[in-house]
């Protein structure tokens, strides 16, 4: 069975600082297919971001909306290790809760693993239904993950959080009047911390229509929305 190295679990934490901020919105019927384009600093194609609604459930007085994602090279090829990742939102009458689930971003044979264990534990971000301009709570998680006989403790925290207006975002899907949201994100694990600073636009509709994260680690990267599919 193939385990879960330490590379690996370093490499998935500082993913969840890019995964965290990228809340999508419930309000589109399931098949739906967003497909983002993934860019540098200088706008060169890095790959993209194919997220297919794949499931609506109730859950305790809430939605539980459940996205397969896939992540492609420029070419079109799959990246190794995305093709089971999922991202999962829940749905309140008053928030859009941003559920991170690390089992959901290993790989198939990780997640099997009877040696791979992981749990979560902490406050979730969330985004309301009605946004308004002014500041958001924060958001902590801690991770306790064991593989191969070593132990971790993750620590994600997501401070600065602020709605900062309404601005109007052109993509080769179309024009969308977006809510602005910026937010810093702290990873840290052992003696490696990664800071992520993340401004996000979202549209009532459509969720994420454009996100620039930056950290020292990997530089500038940006998510833009290039196309929207919707079932037959």
């Amino acid at each position: 069975m193939k385990r879960l190295g330490i590379s690996c679990v370093l490499l998935l934490c500082f993913a969840v600082a890019e995964a965290i901020a990228q809340t999508l919105s419930p309000d589109m019927p399931k098949g739906t297919q967003l497909r983002y384009a993934l860019a540098d600093a200088k706008g060169a194609i890095t790959g993209y971001s194919i997220r297919t609604l794949e499931s609506v459930e109730a859950a305790d007085s809430a939605t539980l909306y459940t996205y397969k994602v896939l992540t492609t090279n420029p070419d079109g090829t799959v990246k190794e290790g995305t093709a089971d990742e999922k991202k999962r939102i829940k749905v309140t009458a008053d928030e859009i809760i941003r559920v991170i689930d690390f089992s959901d971003m290993l790989s198939k044979d990780a997640a099997e693993d009877e040696d791979v264990d992981i749990s979560v534990t902490g406050t979730y971000t969330s985004v309301p239904r009605n946004p308004r301009i002014g500041d958001l709570p924060d958001g902590e998680l801690k991770a306790k993950i064991r593989a191969e006989g070593m132990r971790l403790t993750v620590k994600m925290k997501v401070c600065n959080r602020r709605i900062e207006g309404r601005e109007t975002v052109s993509t080769d899907a179309g024009a969308f009047d977006c809510w602005r949201i910026s937010e810093d994100i702290v990873v840290s694990v052992l003696l490696f911390k990664k800071r992520t600073t993340v401004v996000s636009w979202y549209a009532d509709s459509v969720g994420l229509v454009r996100s620039e994260s930056w950290s020292a680690r990997n530089g500038t990267s940006v998510t833009t929305l290039a196309e929207i599919t919707y079932p037959q």
